[in-house]
């Protein structure tokens, strides 16, 4: 499925949902979705409610979340340096123009399409910058259809040809695995590239790389080395993961006053991931004093900057302090911002508080789309929901096999298979078995950064 197919199935079901939610008919049986993982710590005080209400606008979704680094502009020609006259303004000065004028009219898509086919017509004669603005527009689909495919090809071009954010995003994509399997060996040498020519979030991402151990060895002091550079070319993320660095002692001592403060001079500036880092910080009360209100303001700041794990986070707390409707409005914005998980939490929401059989299928609908896209806890609850349905054998053992190679999936089908269990009774032993985790814990799998 698409991302702009998810994001219409997802707006679509959530507003059936919402008509039916408060429904004064019949109350239909709950659907058994019990046996489910919960590791979230309670919450010691009742959360506030009092954020405000957020509008959705599927044109302006990323799927991704990716970080884009903001584009360098053309310097002019100096006159009074070169004694020559200043240059008419070419073809790729007016694409600029044009696509600065499209971006201050959000709602025009004729201005896209236009600004879109010029920088196209300039990528033919292999121009760097009007290759990678032409990625850039596939990748957003401003002015024609989202194509991450299409759009690697032209950063990829670009990044061969020296344009340096293009190298930067050619590697995301690469360490993502947003095109064709996750290649860290590659990534890591167009962040190479990149930060060679300047580009501080690329020397950021190489420090987070040695620190993680992820090629080689964990290397602190390189990754400090790194984030030292990253900081000098003014990068958020140097700052950052320096700051996490700071909290853990990692290659340096341990500081916390200095990484919070950091980390509270990034949140300022909207840099989200510091935000949701601050909150976790007062929540947890590990490194300071616990602060749930400071916790939750910073949760909050971050969900409002469309950062879609806290975003999803904020609205499993909220619907847990019985604040159904914003807990349902956050969901729904982190879901159609890509977060998967939060498909699999709308399921929750809807089928706990939906009154009617029709509301317990839109939580299914809610846990197939999740699980397409790789959810494993979202397609077992589908295998134990089938399992227990007239003829949903096969649709059951359908879901159990999305992921085989989840350590709960094989150990699932291992017992019902192999030693004759139930279906049923296989799957509610596999959720709750510490066994199956570490028997599996070579296969297990992960959903990427914005997954949750």
């Amino acid at each position: 499925m698409k991302p702009l197919a998810l994001v219409c199935f997802v707006t679509a079901i959530a507003m059936l949902a919402w008509v039916v939610i408060h429904d004064e008919t019949d109350e239909a049986p709950n659907i058994e979705l019990a046996n489910q993982s919960e590791d979230r710590n309670e919450l010691t005080e009742p959360i506030l409610s009092n954020s405000s209400n957020l509008s959705v606008n599927p044109d302006q979704i990323d799927p991704k979340k990716r970080v884009m680094v903001s584009r360098e502009l053309l310097e002019s020609l100096d006159s009074k340096k070169t004694a020559k006259p200043v240059r008419p303004p070419s073809e790729l000065d007016k694409a600029y123009e044009a696509i600065e004028k499209a971006l201050s009219e959000p709602k025009s898509p004729e201005g896209y399409q236009k600004v879109f086919e010029r920088f196209k017509n300039l990528a033919k004669a292999g121009h760097p910058e009007s290759l990678r603005r032409t990625a850039e527009m596939l990748e957003k689909g401003l002015g024609v259809e989202e194509d991450h495919f299409e759009a690697f090809d032209y950063y990829l071009k670009a990044a061969e040809a020296g344009d340096a954010i293009a190298q930067y995003n050619v590697a995301e994509y690469l360490e993502l695995g947003l095109v064709d399997e996750p290649d860290l060996i590659e990534a890591s040498s167009w962040y190479t590239k990149s930060a060679e020519l300047g580009i501080g979030d690329a020397y950021a991402q190489l420090g987070r790389i040695a620190s993680t151990g992820a090629l080689a060895k964990s290397d602190y002091g390189a990754a400090l080395d790194n984030y030292e550079k990253a900081i000098r070319l003014g990068s958020d993320w140097g700052n950052f993961y320096k700051a996490t660095a700071l909290l853990e002692g990692w290659g340096t001592q341990a500081n916390v006053e200095v990484a919070i403060s950091m980390l509270e001079e990034l949140a300022a500036k909207d840099f989200s991931l510091s935000q949701r880092a601050l909150y976790q910080i007062f929540k947890d009360g590990k490194l300071v004093n616990q602060d749930l209100d400071k916790a939750f303001s910073w949760l909050i700041a971050a969900a409002d900057n469309s950062d879609a794990n806290a975003g999803e986070e904020l609205g499993y707390r909220l619907w847990k302090g019985k604040d159904v409707r914003e807990a349902f409005a956050f969901l729904e914005k982190s879901a159609l911002e890509g977060h998967v998980h939060a498909l699999y939490s709308l399921a929750l929401v809807t089928n706990k508080e939906g009154k009617t059989a029709e509301e317990k299928e839109r939580s299914i609908d809610f846990l197939k789309i999740a699980a397409e896209y790789g959810h494993t806890d979202s397609a077992q609850l589908l295998a134990s929901i089938f399992s227990e349905r007239p003829n949903g054998y096969d649709e059951a053992i359908a879901f159990l096999e999305i992921l085989p190679h989840d350590g709960k999936t094989i150990y699932a089908l291992e017992m019902h298979r192999n030693e004759g269990m139930k279906l049923k009774e296989a799957i509610t032993k596999s959720f709750l078995s510490v066994t199956s985790i570490g028997r599996y814990q070579q296969n297990s799998s992960s959903f990427g950064r914005s997954s949750g």
